[in-house]
C-alpha cells in the first residue's frame, strides 16, 4: 500500500493529482497519439521501461515534476508499507458485501431453492446483516405467484367462451374440472424422472388446458346436440363418450408420440426440452384417459342441475343467436317482394295497347280530296311548307316568325355544333399523316477539335479571306 504525506509534497511542489496521474502513467501506460508510416497506422503509448518497473520498490526510483520543473522522486514524499487483504472488495447497493454462487441439488426447484435461502437466513444471519438476490433469480422472486395467476386467467376465458357457446353458464363446468387430472399426471411424471416444475413445465400445463378441453369439449358439444334432440341426459352422455372415443384417442396419442423426441432429448438445452416435452406428455396421458371416464359423468351432474335452472331459454328452431338476423332476413324478403310487385305493373302498364280514337263526324276537318279515305293513301313524298300554303300574306307571316325566333336560332346553332362534333370524332378514327422536316446549320469554331486547322471556314461578312488572329 502507498502512503503519501502530504505536507511534505506540498512543500515539494507537488499535489497528489499530478503524483498520482504521473505514476498511473509511468507504471500502467498512457495512449497519447498515432501517426502512419508505411501504410500502417501506430500508436503512441507513454510508459516507463519494464526494467524500472520490475518490482515494486522500482517505484521510490521514479521521479515527478513539480510546480517549477523541477524533478522531485517520489520516495521523498511516499512509502510502501506491506498490508494483507482481499484483492477485490465486492459492493451491493453501496454496502459490503460477500457473493455465494450456487444451485439447486438435483431433484430440487429454484424455488425449493430460494425458500431453504430465506428460511436459513432468517434463523442464522446476525443483527445488522441481510442477504438479496441477483440475476434470474432475482426476476424470480420478484415475479412471485404470477404462474397461478396466469393459469386462473386462462381458465376464466375459457369458461366465459364455452358459457357463451353452449349459452348455459353449467355446462362448461365439465370441462373445467376435468382439467386437474392432467395436471396431476404432469406432476407425477415430472417426480418419476427427476426434473423440476421450472417454466417449461408451466408453459406446457397451460398448453394443457387447451388440449384436455378439447377432448372434454368434443363429447360434451356431442352430448348437449343429442340431448336437444329429446334424448335423456343419461343416454346422451353415453352417446357422446362413444362417438367421440376413438377421435380422442387418435388425436391424444398421436400428440404424445410426436412429445416423445423432446422427452429423450440430449445434447445442449437437453434439460428444458425434457421438462416441457414430459410435463405435456405426462398430463396429456393421465388428461385423455381420466377424462374419457369423468367427463361423461360430471356432464350428468350438470347437465341435471341446468335442467333444473334455467338460466337460458333454448329454442330449437330459433336460436337466441340467429333471432336477429332472421329478423332482418324477412324484413329484406318483405321488401324485394314489394318492389317485384311495382316492376311488375310498370311492365304490364307499358304492354297495353291504345286505342283507337273515335272522331266525331260533326268535327271532321275539310281536307284536300287527296287525304280523303279511312287510311292515309296519298304519296309520302316530302315537300316544302311553301308548297302547301297558297295565301301569300301567311307565307310572309311564317317568313317573319321564323327571322325572328331566337330559339329556333339557338337550336339550328346546337345542331351544327353537334355535327361539327360528330364530323369531328369520325375523323379521330380514320389514320393519320404527319409529315415534318428539321433543317440545322452547324459552324465549327477555331479552338474545337472540329476546327482545329481549318480557319478558313470562319470568314467575315462580305469578305472571302479567312480570319487570322
Amino acid at each position: 500500500m502507498l502512503r503519501v504525506d502530504n505536507n511534505i509534497a506540498a512543500q515539494k511542489g507537488i499535489t497528489l493529482g499530478t503524483a498520482m496521474d504521473n505514476l498511473s502513467t509511468l507504471i500502467g501506460s498512457d495512449y497519447e497519439t498515432g501517426f502512419v508510416r508505411f501504410g500502417k497506422p501506430y500508436k503512441v503509448i507513454v510508459q516507463a521501461d519494464p526494467k524500472y518497473r520490475a518490482f515494486p520498490q522500482d517505484l521510490m526510483q521514479l521521479n515527478v515534476k513539480n510546480n517549477q520543473g523541477e524533478m522531485v522522486p517520489y520516495a521523498d514524499f511516499l512509502h510502501m508499507e506491506k498490508v494483507y487483504g482481499m484483492s477485490e472488495m465486492t459492493r451491493h447497493n453501496l454496502y459490503n458485501s460477500a457473493e455465494v454462487t450456487g444451485s439447486a441439488a438435483a431433484g430440487y426447484s429454484s424455488g425449493q431453492a430460494i425458500k431453504a435461502i430465506e428460511e436459513v437466513a432468517a434463523s442464522t444471519l446476525p443483527h445488522g446483516y441481510d442477504y438479496d438476490f441477483a440475476g434470474i433469480t432475482k426476476d424470480e422472486v420478484d415475479q412471485g405467484n404470477q404462474a397461478l395467476i396466469i393459469f386462473i386467467v386462462c381458465l376464466t376465458f375459457v369458461y366465459l367462451i364455452l358459457s357463451a357457446q353452449y349459452e348455459n353458464f353449467l355446462l362448461p363446468l365439465p370441462i373445467i374440472t376435468c382439467l386437474p387430472a392432467g395436471i396431476c399426471g404432469t406432476f407425477i411424471f415430472l417426480k418419476l424422472t427427476g426434473l423440476e416444475n421450472n417454466i417449461y413445465a408451466q408453459v406446457a400445463m397451460v398448453m394443457l388446458i387447451g388440449l384436455l378441453g378439447k377432448n372434454a369439449v368434443l363429447m360434451v358439444e356431442y352430448a348437449v346436440q343429442r340431448h336437444n334432440l329429446g334424448k335423456s341426459i343419461r343416454a346422451a352422455a353415453i352417446e357422446g363418450a362413444a362417438a367421440r372415443f376413438r377421435p380422442i384417442l387418435m388425436t391424444s396419442f398421436a400428440f404424445i408420440a410426436g412429445l416423445l423426441p423432446l422427452v429423450f432429448a440430449h445434447g445442449a438445452g437437453a434439460i428444458g426440452n425434457r421438462t416441457i416435452g414430459t410435463a405435456a406428455a405426462g398430463g396429456m396421458l393421465f388428461g385423455t384417459c381420466f377424462g374419457l371416464i369423468l367427463v361423461p359423468g360430471l356432464y350428468y351432474i350438470f347437465g341435471r342441475m341446468a335442467d333444473h335452472v334455467k338460466m337460458v331459454r333454448y329454442q330449437r328452431n330459433k336460436p337466441l343467436t340467429e333471432e336477429k338476423t332472421n329478423d332482418i332476413n324477412l324484413k329484406m324478403m318483405k321488401r324485394n317482394n314489394i318492389f317485384l310487385l311495382i316492376l311488375l305493373a310498370i311492365g304490364v302498364s307499358s304492354c297495353k295497347t291504345p286505342q283507337a280514337t273515335q272522331v266525331n263526324s260533326r268535327t271532321r276537318l275539310q281536307l284536300p280530296t287527296q287525304y280523303n279515305g279511312d287510311t292515309l293513301t296519298a304519296k309520302t313524298t316530302p315537300t316544302s311548307w311553301k308548297m302547301f300554303f297558297t295565301d301569300p300574306q301567311l307565307k310572309a307571316l311564317i317568313d317573319s316568325a321564323l327571322v325572328n325566333n331566337q330559339d329556333l336560332k339557338i337550336t339550328l346553332q346546337q345542331i351544327a355544333v353537334a355535327k361539327s362534333g360528330m364530323i369531328a370524332a369520325k375523323g379521330a378514327m380514320l389514320p393519320s399523316l404527319s409529315v415534318g422536316a428539321e433543317v440545322g446549320v452547324s459552324k465549327a469554331g477555331r479552338y474545337t477539335s472540329e476546327g482545329a486547322g481549318n480557319a478558313s471556314t470562319e470568314m467575315t461578312p462580305g469578305n472571302s479571306s479567312p480570319i487570322h488572329s
